[in-house]
């Protein structure tokens, strides 16, 4: 498996995982943005869930926790990614297509800033919304 075919299909799996999650949730107008770090266990699946960045609320944090617990294995990996990896989800909890644009532009801003003060640390970045 391609690297961005595996994140594309995680990606995938996360937005739909967040979708889910932020229905259940009791409080509808939360929107937000959360990053989430977590290590696979021997199954594939998230463990060791922390948030790197909480939002401003506490609805889009539980979210975001949620969202990342429950979105399945994420095997096989590409050959570039190693099982012990850490890895970030930045999940993205919006109303319409406009808000979450702007939230995405400035997460990719702010990716670009800590991509460049951290050269060389190799993490995957997930990035989904709802």
């Amino acid at each position: 498996m391609t690297y961005e075919k595996w994140q594309n299909r995680t990606a995938n799996r996360l937005t739909s995982s967040i979708r889910r999650t932020a229905n259940l949730a009791s409080d509808h107008s939360a929107t937000g943005y959360a990053r989430v770090q977590f290590r696979l266990d021997d199954e594939g699946r998230p463990q060791a869930i922390a948030l790197a960045q909480p939002s401003s609320s506490r609805s889009i944090d539980r979210i975001s926790m949620r969202a990342v617990k429950t979105m399945g294995r994420l095997t096989p990996l590409p050959p570039q990614i190693g099982a012990a990896s850490r890895f970030e989800a930045w999940i993205i909890v919006a109303n319409d297509a406009w808000e979450r644009d702007d939230m995405l532009n400035r997460l990719r801003t702010d990716h670009r800033a800590q991509t460049l003060a951290q050269a060389g640390a190799e993490q995957p970045v997930l990035i989904a919304s709802r």
